[in-house]
């Protein structure tokens, strides 16, 4: 059976592990040795220094923390070890294969390594350990300050790379190294602050990157059903006419579609809101809630509709004429 892991250090080193700790130690060399004794005014010297190792501090620690914690779920250690009680399990609804024990909602178990993370949020392969509850506030601190650090080495190693007493003043190797470490640098940050802006609106919307995941693909999967459902010639029958059928009228009893009887519904067009099939247009997480669907048309009825959340659906039928 595979060894339960405790930290990012109690088992083998992983490539993406090492290549972060490479990476951030050629920065934190290549600083001092080359960018700070070309700095020409001292007091850039000084703020650039100050600002780069402070914020190096920083992530150092940041990073220990996330790697040296143990986010495995006390209530499984505390079964495995046959030292909790039945008060501790009752609320748990759950129960995971791998480790033999009951756990709750959002405990999640990691293959990678091989434990059951409480309040997991994913796996992290650039630190080589789970991220949960116990070392997401440390996460965070981490990737601000990696994008800071970026940020700051970007902007010292531009005022010397478009400095042409620099070029002329130092060696080809070192010009060099600065100028492909400064490229790979832009790649790495605009990566790393897309992440950090990803994670904002996470907790704005209070989920977790698992939870996101699920989710994405819940709503792929309804979509695939869905798809499957309605067959295959209905579907390039929609793709190429769905748009022109729209906005056909009924010749026969002189009555638009019933999407075109479905009026306005917070400033925006029925045939528009409508025109998917179901589930297509309502929001995913629940924002937009529409609580009744009302037509203005004397020529149709609503049979049946269906509130937030769900899938939105709302069935018409022609109304009967006198």
């Amino acid at each position: 059976m595979k060894r339960r892991r405790i930290n990012s250090f109690t088992q083998k080193p992983q490539f993406y592990q090492v290549t972060t700790v490479l990476y951030i130690i050629a920065e934190c060399c290549i600083f001092p040795l080359i960018v700070f004794p070309n700095l020409t005014h001292v007091t850039t010297r000084l703020v650039g220094l100050l600002l780069f190792f402070t914020i190096t501090a920083i992530l150092a620690i940041s990073w220990l923390i996330c790697c040296l914690v143990d986010p495995t779920s006390r209530l499984v250690i505390r079964q495995q070890l046959r030292q909790s009680t039945e008060e501790d399990v009752d609320h748990c609804e759950y129960a995971c294969t791998s480790c033999e024990a009951k756990v709750t909602e959002t405990t999640k178990h990691c293959r990678m390594c091989n434990r059951c993370v409480e309040d997991f949020d994913h796996h992290c392969k650039w630190i080589n350990n789970c991220i949960a509850k116990c070392n997401y506030r440390a996460f965070l601190i981490m990737i601000f300050s990696f994008a800071l650090h970026q940020i700051v080495f970007l902007v010292f190693s531009m005022l010397l790379l478009t400095d042409r007493d620099f070029y002329n003043r130092t060696d080809q190797m070192s010009y060099i190294t600065l100028g492909a470490l400064s490229v790979i640098s832009i790649f790495v940050a605009l990566l790393d602050i897309q992440l950090s802006i990803f994670h904002c609106w996470l907790i704005k919307n209070k989920l977790t990157t698992y939870q996101f995941i699920k989710l994405k693909r819940a709503k792929a999967e309804n979509r695939a059903k869905q798809i499957q459902s309605e067959g295959k010639l209905r579907n390039l029958f929609r793709m190429f006419w769905r748009k022109k059928s729209m906005n056909k009228v009924d010749v026969e009893g002189g009555r638009p579609p019933a999407a075109e009887a479905l009026k306005t519904i917070e400033g925006k067009s029925s045939s528009q809101d409508f025109k998917g099939s179901e589930g297509d247009n309502e929001s995913f997480y629940g924002k937009d809630k529409l609580t009744s669907f009302k037509s203005k048309s004397p020529n149709f009825d609503i049979v049946k509709e269906t509130e937030f959340p769900g899938p939105m659906s709302v069935e018409v039928q022609p109304r009967p004429t006198a």
